[in-house]
């Protein structure tokens, strides 16, 4: 037999021999296993912070000679219109005599004190953009530079070679800037200052329509304008009190703003300390009890049975003011400073010292609240600023 290989047949599928051939199945592939490859997180870059302007001025501490004023100025209150008023009229008249010397230091540190704060905090509020929109702060600048002037010409020269138009002028140029500082102040986003930013700009608002109305009765020598008044002024009271009150609820109950121990022992002494001296006060000047109170803070709402209401909301911001004004923390004091000249100011000042103290607490409180709105914004996940300026 030869060794020839077969060939295939006619067809191609099968040999010529007529063997079909053994049918091969194809085996599956199995797939190779893939080892998962480890994803490396990619390095997260740290968000650079910009440092601050050194040209901005900040706002988290007072303003110079902020706390000196507040001082004096609560001292001034004590002696020059509270303790002056109390002296019997049929005793010693040195005494009177030796009250009123002794309330002139005082009151010449306000005077001297309050005018560079004033001039200092101002100036730091207009050159921060962030504060208001430009409008608003050059509002601040012109009636700030009518202010000035008018309180360092009243406070410079005697009082009988001061004229009644000065002071007028300085009582509507402190009411006008009050009130954009207090508008500014009001559109930061901070909780708990926010109703005290509210009140204070209601206060400025009704105090300036008070002044307006009974300014123009004057020129015009007629009753127009009476009703209208009267509601103006018993608003701007009703907000003069409701500012520092709530400021003071929040240092008592807040608890991102809440006292500390070594904030609340002087609160609780300074409180419980001008409760016990009111009560001793309204018991021994029951018949002049309300004359001193309206002396003191200028107020009249309420009858005079509720002076106590007075002294007691009176109190509660004063104790509220010394707490803040021992707190370690520099924004805290200003706080501080600014409800002990809100209370020393007194409602509707006539006076250029008064006029200054008050205008003075409405520049510390927005300082204050403008300072909390950078606190927030700065923190990891804060808010975005709230005070944008868009020139």
């Amino acid at each position: 037999m030869n060794d020839v290989d077969e060939l295939p047949g006619p067809d191609g599928d099968a040999p010529a021999s007529g063997v079909a051939p053994v049918p091969v199945e194809p085996v599956p592939a199995e797939p190779a296993p893939v080892e998962p490859v480890p994803v490396e997180p990619a390095p997260v870059e740290p968000v650079p912070v910009e440092p601050a302007d050194p040209s901005t001025p900040s706002t988290d501490r007072a303003p110079s000679l902020a706390l000196l004023a507040a001082l004096a100025a609560v001292t001034d209150l004590a002696i020059s219109r509270i303790a002056l008023r109390l002296g019997d009229p049929g005793g010693d008249p040195h005494v009177p005599l030796a009250l009123a010397r002794a309330g002139l230091l005082p009151r010449n540190l306000v005077a001297v004190a309050g005018l560079v704060a004033l001039a200092t905090g101002v100036s730091d509020l207009v050159r921060r953009r962030t504060f208001a929109r430009l409008h608003v702060r050059f509002g601040i600048a012109v009636f700030a530079g009518i202010l000035l002037p008018s309180l360092i010409h009243a406070t410079v020269l005697p009082r009988y070679r001061v004229a009644p138009h000065v002071v007028l002028f300085g009582m509507f140029a402190g009411a006008v800037l009050s009130l954009l500082v207090s508008s500014g102040a009001l559109r930061a986003r901070v909780a708990w200052t926010r109703p005290a930013s509210f009140f204070a700009c209601g206060t400025a608002f009704l105090s300036l329509v008070g002044m307006a109305i009974a300014s123009l009765r004057v020129v015009w020598s007629s009753g127009v304008g009476g009703p209208i008044s009267r509601v103006a002024r018993q608003g701007s009271e009703l907000c003069w009190w409701l500012a520092p009150t709530t400021l003071g609820l929040a240092l008592c109950f807040v608890p991102s703003v809440r006292m500390r121990m070594r904030e609340a022992l002087p609160f609780a002494t300074t409180l419980l300390g001008g409760v016990a001296l009111a009560i001793a006060a309204e018991g021994a000047l029951h018949p002049h009890y309300a004359t001193i109170v309206y002396g003191a803070f200028r107020v009249s709402a309420l009858p005079e049975a509720l002076s106590w209401v007075y002294t007691g909301l009176a109190g509660f911001a004063l104790a509220s003011g010394v707490g803040a004004l021992v707190s370690a923390d520099a924004c805290r004091r200003q706080l501080g400073a600014a409800l002990l000249l809100w209370i020393a100011g007194g409602h509707a000042p006539r006076s250029p010292v008064q006029i200054i103290e008050a205008t003075l607490a409405f520049v510390l409180l927005a300082r204050v609240v403008h300072a909390e709105a950078d606190r927030r914004a700065s923190r990891p996940g804060g808010e975005t600023r709230a005070l944008i300026d868009a020139d």
